[in-house]
């Protein structure tokens, strides 16, 4: 998908949507999307012979949240990619995706969706999978509430005082990670249309000479 210009879209979908992307070739041009973080619903790789190193297969799980992906050692093959999705959530405008080896993004491995709608639009599953997630308004509240608890603990000395340690948060599911789970994470594994990018070297020559000939 050789870059073209700022206004040339590859695809134009609505804010407040849950996307799928299926990628190949991920061993060779590590794929990376601004503004929405994805996560991984399915690692595929349907040759007996493949598998992943012990190092590579621990940082990237079924069910993680990233916004980089490559696997270093699974080889480019037609049996072998990995299937991502997330929201298009609250932000609409530009979002751009590129290799993330800054040589071949200069070389034109680089395209940009387009999101339109009402800016701020969340997507109105999220509560039904996870009825305590947090949505962005929330979080602003949760934070000011923090401060003002904070600051109502400190007696006129400005130390802490007796059994103020404590403080009230609004409830929100843990992720494995432990910390709050924010509304635009939620994503369902329910069959989804997918659209996929395989990107290989020879494409790369490809959008070179493209670079090259001054398109």
């Amino acid at each position: 998908f050789p870059f073209k210009n700022k206004d040339n879209y590859v695809l134009d979908f609505p804010v407040g949507t849950v996307q799928q992307l299926t990628l190949g070739a991920v061993s060779f041009h590590p794929y990376h999307q601004h503004v929405n973080a994805f996560q991984i619903t399915s690692i595929n790789i349907n040759r007996p012979d493949l598998k992943l190193t012990d190092d590579v297969a621990a940082w990237y799980q079924v069910g993680d949240h990233h916004d980089t992906l490559q696997l270093p050692n699974f080889q480019d093959s037609p049996e072998t990619s990995v299937t991502v999705r997330y929201q298009s959530d609250y932000f609409t405008g530009k979002m751009m995706q590129h290799c993330h080896m800054l040589d071949h993004e200069d070389k034109g491995m680089m395209t940009v969706y387009s999101i339109h709608g009402e800016e701020g639009t969340m997507w109105d599953k999220a509560r039904d999978i996870n009825p305590t997630c947090i949505m962005p308004d929330q979080i602003q509240s949760m934070r000011m509430t923090k401060k003002t608890e904070s600051e109502s603990s400190k007696d006129i000395s400005g130390t802490a005082a007796a059994g103020s340690s404590k403080s009230t948060k609004s409830k929100g599911s843990k992720n494995p990670k432990g910390g709050v789970e924010t509304c635009n994470k939620e994503i369902y594994f329910e069959p989804l249309p997918s659209y996929g990018y395989d990107t290989s070297a020879e494409d790369l020559d490809a959008e070179k000479d493209y670079v090259d000939g001054g398109q």
